[in-house]
């Protein structure tokens, strides 16, 4: 039975979410990682749980088909 969960968000703005985490003092574990058409980094909040926002570019997206 798995003992914990890994959960990912994904955000439209990332400059305002950057900022909202950083103002929130978390510090990024790893740091963040920018592949131009994706950004991702993880943090861990003050109960220790792991969190993993990131951002796709939409124009980056194949459409279906």
């Amino acid at each position: 039975m798995p003992r914990e969960l890994l959960p990912n968000l994904a955000v439209r703005d990332l400059e305002r979410t950057k900022a909202f985490f950083a103002a929130l003092g978390f510090a990024f574990n790893p740091p963040p990682q920018d592949h131009g058409f994706m950004y991702a980094w993880s943090f861990y909040d003050p109960d220790g749980h792991h969190w993993e926002p990131f951002w796709m570019d939409p124009a980056a997206v194949q459409p279906a088909g």
